[in-house]
């Protein structure tokens, strides 16, 4: 019973996140009959101006609103220079166009963050646990990511149902051609439906890289703890000699496989290691 009622807990916050990917995806296929394969970019585009807005100093609650909008002005870029030169034109094309911008955006994250992992790690108090009965808890991260994906997919329900431009949105995606003949502005019902999808995609991805570096960091902890006496040692930098261990712990190969040379200890502080 624990079981099932801790993976039915995992299983809302994975289908949280899900459900806001999918919102982006949905609303731009329902109005252009495209299957925007460059959507998986947007959601990799967020976390990456979070990184590099927390890295010149900006606090992370503050960055992610403006990662979001950030990730809004790309979804705007996008729709303008790649699909609207394109509208009326066949289904194909547009296809084909999809692929070339997630191509793009790709290459050009490479470019400039190169091709390794990035750690990106969100407040300390997402990896707080809350027992909810034996063999059964709940993280303050599944607890976030529910709450969030509630309110933007309620946001976003009163969004097309009680304003003027959801309305637009939805007979857009009813009919294009016969949207257009009563006056309805398609261009700019096309470029919020792109400003929403992209939001939706970077909240999706902020929500979901944190509860992958928190399952990492527990991950980790239980792994080296298991393996406390054959795999970790205590070292200085530059000698065998002690140090403190608060501070010096070696994660060896076989402890934590990912190094950028090969063989090289990895070190960490104990923070790190809690879970």
């Amino acid at each position: 019973m624990a079981f099932v009622l801790q993976q039915l807990i995992n299983a809302l916050a994975l289908g949280s996140i899900y459900a806001l990917m999918a919102i982006g995806l949905a609303i731009i296929f329902g109005i252009l009959r495209l299957i925007n394969f460059a959507h998986g970019e947007l959601l990799m585009i967020g976390p990456f101006f979070v990184l590099v807005l927390t890295l010149v100093g900006v606090p992370f609650g503050l960055a992610v609103p403006i990662a979001v909008v950030l990730a809004g002005i790309v979804g705007i870029i996008m729709e303008r220079l790649a699909y609207r030169p394109l509208r009326g034109a066949p289904d194909v094309s547009l296809l084909l166009t999809s692929l070339g911008v997630s191509i793009f955006l790709q290459n050009i994250t490479i470019m400039f963050f190169g091709g390794q992992s990035r750690a990106f790690s969100g407040p300390a108090f997402l990896d707080q646990r809350l027992p909810v009965m034996q063999n059964v808890g709940i993280s303050t991260i599944d607890v976030v990511i529910f709450a969030t994906a509630m309110v933007l997919v309620t946001l976003f329900s009163l969004f097309v149902t009680r304003t003027m431009l959801g309305i637009s949105m939805r007979a857009s995606a009813e009919n294009l051609l016969a949207a257009q003949l009563i006056g309805i502005n398609i261009g700019r019902v096309i470029m919020v439906a792109f400003i929403i999808g992209a939001g939706m995609a970077s909240v999706a991805a902020f929500c979901t890289a944190c509860a992958l570096a928190r399952s990492i960091r527990c991950w980790v902890s239980s792994r080296c703890s298991r393996r406390s006496l054959r795999r970790l040692s205590v070292v200085s930098a530059a000698s065998p000699a002690r140090c403190s261990a608060r501070t010096c712990w070696v994660f060896w190969r076989s402890c934590w496989p990912v190094h950028s040379h090969p063989g090289s200890p990895r070190i960490v502080t104990r923070s790190s290691l809690r879970c």
